[in-house]
């Protein structure tokens, strides 16, 4: 499944992020709250993830409902991750989920650095815990299972011949929650890890650090970019990637050129 992880899922703080923002609200708005935190599903969230499991599952109806059902409970899963850890520090979040993935929002807090980066690594945390829960799941019941050459389990695998769409369902599962939670660990704005390299980078230069975080988030992107289609064959990894670069490159534009240098701006 060489699929383009679509969701960009990071959390906003406050009027901090200056390209992401939460989509207009629609008369065809999902919204409930789980643990007490409102979640508002944008229309666009379903059209979207649809797209993207098309060539996952080959238009199959049940195995394109399938993955939406995945891409569903995972992103929420890693925006509550965020949101969580938000509430923990004292703040009231909420989350979006919409056509590009999903946002955990709040005011904002004066946290420090090492809260800031503890927000952002608990989203890829919580979608690598749900990963093992399934793997757990799945050793337990007395099955085998190979995670990337990794085996866990003592019985015999699960055979798609015979339950295709319990062996595909793990598969999307451990796809989305490992492949994506490392991709947003990437120092490549505005995923996770270009948002953590920000606060690194802050805590060592306060004066430059964004201005450097920016490049590395440039650089990181085009290599990304010219690796997803020299050696994955992956037109969608390169576009996104190299997409998210040239995003980095007119924040770092207009950050240099404006008023951005007198705040974190992003």
């Amino acid at each position: 499944m060489n699929q383009r992880p679509f969701a960009i899922v990071q959390y906003q703080q406050g009027e901090t992020d200056v390209l992401l923002g939460e989509p207009p609200r629609t008369a065809y708005d999902l919204n409930f709250a789980i643990a007490g935190i409102p979640v508002r599903v944008h229309p666009w969230f379903w059209a979207v993830s649809a797209l993207f499991g098309l060539s996952a599952t080959g238009g199959e109806l049940s195995l394109l409902a399938m993955w939406v059902a995945v891409a569903f409970v995972s992103i929420l899963v890693h925006e509550l991750g965020h949101a969580l850890t938000i509430r923990a520090y004292g703040g009231r979040p909420w989350i979006t989920l919409y056509g590009m993935g999903g946002l955990a929002s709040h005011q904002p807090l004066r946290i420090g650095p090492s809260g800031n980066i503890l927000i952002l690594l608990a989203g890829p945390l919580a979608g690598f815990a749900l990963a093992a829960a399934v793997v757990a799941a799945v050793a337990f019941s007395g099955h085998q299972i190979d995670v990337f050459g990794w085996r866990f389990g003592s019985g015999p695998g699960i055979d798609p011949r015979e339950q295709l769409h319990l062996f595909i369902l793990i598969q999307f599962l451990l796809w989305v929650n490992i492949f994506w939670g490392i991709i947003n660990l990437f120092p490549v704005y505005p995923l996770d890890g270009g948002q953590i390299a920000r606060e690194l980078f802050l805590v060592v230069n306060p004066r430059g650090g964004i201005q450097q975080a920016l490049w590395l988030s440039v650089l990181t992107g085009i290599g990304l970019a010219v690796f997803g289609i020299v050696r994955l064959g992956s037109l969608y990894t390169a576009l996104f990637f190299g997409f998210l670069a040239y995003q980095s490159y007119t924040i770092w534009r207009a950050y240099t050129g404006s008023d951005y240098r007198s705040g974190r701006g992003w």
